[in-house]
């Protein structure tokens, strides 16, 4: 024998376990039990010795390789070897498996892990090694299979998603030493429509370069991190295969109806103007950009987006383009920014956002169909751009869990030019609802924001804050309906007035004017309300009273209450003035008995 490089102790222990397997030797050191079961073909195998390591190894379509830097042992091995035979496809209906178990390897390896310590191993299943197949498919479809009573019954070694991968052609599973038993492996799938054993039914296409979804040039099998070009027939993605765009790669369409199965993006996906695309699911943390269908409508791909949505490992949609389009699909997103050069795009259709939404350029406009416009994240509507609602007669909500942010742009959730606290709008309405009750939100106002109806409830008290600021006095307008009296309800569920605080704190700071409260009667701080006066100014000058039963607070600015019944405190509502100015024409309690009695407390102003 031959060697062609100098062995290290480990390398060299390893070499001896393979031949002693082979010709039947009895060796010291022998770390593999194996060759005792008739697993003695293609013994391999990663160990320490004497301070040196071999980490990588492979045996006839299996390799085991080394992570988290758990191989820092001496006499740590793991090896592994075959049966006789060559491999092929096994159909697991039958007992002896587990039922989600379709299909399996007919090829299996012992493993022998010897070790004082803690040892982690991935074992990798090569598709061009050990069965000739093509590419495994989506790895969340395979699973590691073990058994331990010689190959009779098999067991699902419990792997995370996390834990496994696609390298190129190989399925690997990370397998962290309490799961890495002794005993016999092989792979099998709980899809074998989909992924197959074999790696032969409906295709994974990695983008291999960027360039358009029609070219073959841009579509290889081959999902490893430096991949090669793997397309032997010169393919492109079919309606049944599985599409992963990677990350840095932009693949754009050429044509109508793109259609895949489950739609996988950390690159971009460029829909441009073509329409009628279709997939099962998408996923990823990518972006998907779209300019309008011909027909100026949503040309987004049908399917499902909850992976894609997750505010965490989801994806970015981006409206460009320069035509006018009607957002008319209910969809589900995480990230939206609209990135136009000119157009309108026009909300026609309910939409939740589990991310941010970003008006970048251009304008977008709240339509002529009601809708309910969801956000979770923050909100920013940037320098030269516009947010409008069409002049129809209809009614939308825009509920709002993050910040929201003018920073310089035109806002308008009305189409008044002034206010009339008397009577509703009949030309376009957007409530802007602020709903998130476990944080603060704050809305800055430094261009034009015209609001219509404005709503606070944040939870069940007054401990999360809605703050309102502006750069300028004429950054912040209040044009609705604010003639609703609220009666002696002490915990308001609703309200129709401009002004709408039924939960929370809402918090008036610089340059920001609340011109009314209501108009008819009296407007109620509720139970679980506070009105914070923080260098604003709120007032109240017509109807009856402002009613606490909550808190009217005034740190600085101007609360004015000049009505007949001024302030009226209720149950244990309380007023605050800490700094500032307070007019009123009085302060009084309640005429409905003594347990309306409130407090007033003065430390400054």
């Amino acid at each position: 024998m031959v060697y062609t490089s100098t062995l290290n102790a480990a390398q060299r222990q390893i070499v001896e376990n393979y031949l002693a397997a082979k010709y039947n030797l009895t060796i010291t050191g022998d770390v593999y039990v194996g060759d005792a079961s008739g697993f003695d073909f293609d013994v391999a195998g990663i160990g320490r010795g004497s301070g040196a390591s071999h980490t990588e190894a492979s045996s006839a379509g299996l390799f085991l390789s080394t992570y988290n830097g758990s191989l820092d042992t001496d006499g740590e091995f793991v090896l592994t070897g075959r049966a006789a035979g060559s491999n092929s496809v096994i159909n697991c209906a039958c007992a002896g498996y587990p039922g989600s178990i379709q299909q399996r390897w007919g090829r299996t390896w012992f493993v022998d892990k010897t070790t004082a310590g803690a040892l982690d191993a991935a074992v990798s299943f090569d598709f061009s090694d050990g069965i000739s197949g093509l590419f495994p498919q989506n790895k969340n479809d395979y699973e590691l299979l073990y058994s331990s009573d010689g190959g009779t019954t098999f067991s699902i070694v419990s792997i995370p998603s996390a834990d496994k991968s696609i390298n190129g052609d190989k399925m690997v599973f990370r397998a962290p030493n309490a799961a890495l038993l002794d005993g016999i492996y092989t792979l099998g799938t709980t899809n074998a429509a989909q992924s197959p054993v074999n790696g032969l039914a409906n295709k994974t296409w990695y983008s291999y370069q960027s360039g358009n979804a029609n070219d073959p040039l841009v579509w290889t099998l081959d999902g490893g991190v430096t991949p090669l070009y793997v397309n032997p027939s010169n393919e492109t993605p079919a309606a049944a295969d599985n599409v992963v765009i990677t990350s840095g790669k932009t693949v754009t369409l050429v044509a109508d109806n793109f259609s895949v199965n489950n739609l996988e993006i950390f690159g971009t996906l460029d829909l441009v103007q073509f329409s009628g695309h279709t997939t099962t699911s998408i996923s990823g943390t990518g972006r998907i950009r779209l300019a309008g269908s011909a027909s100026n409508l949503d040309n987004f791909p049908t399917g499902i987006t909850t992976a894609f949505a997750n505010a965490t490992t989801g994806g970015t949609v981006e409206i460009y383009g320069t035509s006018s389009f009607s957002l008319n699909q209910t969809r589900l997103f995480n990230d939206l920014i609209i990135n136009k050069t000119a157009g309108v795009v026009s909300l026609n259709a309910n939409y939740t956002l589990n991310g941010e939404f970003t008006v970048s350029t251009g304008e977008f406009r709240f339509g002529t169909v009601a809708s309910n416009f969801i956000v979770f994240g923050d909100i920013q509507i940037n320098t030269g751009t516009t947010l409008s609602v069409a002049s129809a007669n209809v009614r939308h909500q825009f509920n709002i869990y993050g910040d929201f942010t003018n920073n310089g742009a035109t806002v308008q959730f009305t189409n008044r030019g002034a206010a009339n606290f008397l009577a509703e709008a009949t030309d376009g309405i957007v409530d802007f609802n602020l709903l998130n009750d476990t944080q603060n939100q704050a809305v800055t106002c430094n261009g034009l924001t015209r609001f219509y109806r404005i709503e606070i409830d944040k939870g069940t008290d007054d401990t999360y804050v809605a703050s309102f600021s502006a750069n300028n006095p004429t950054n912040f307008s209040l044009f609705g309906y604010a003639n609703d009296n609220d009666g002696s309800i002490p915990q308001l569920l609703s309200s129709n007035n401009a002004f709408a605080l039924l939960r929370g704190t809402a918090e008036i700071r610089t340059n920001i004017t609340v011109p009314i409260l209501s108009d008819n009667g009296n407007y109620n701080i509720s139970v679980g309300a506070q009105l914070w006066v923080n260098g604003g100014t709120v007032l109240n000058n017509a109807g009856n009273s402002t009613v606490p039963y909550g808190k009217l607070r005034v740190s600085g600015g101007l609360f004015e209450s000049r009505v007949n019944a001024g302030i009226t405190t209720r149950d244990n509502g309380t007023i605050i003035v800490e700094g500032g100015v307070v007019n009123t024409n009085q302060i009084r309690t309640s005429v409905l008995g003594a347990l309306n009695v409130g407090g007033y407390v003065q430390t400054g102003g």
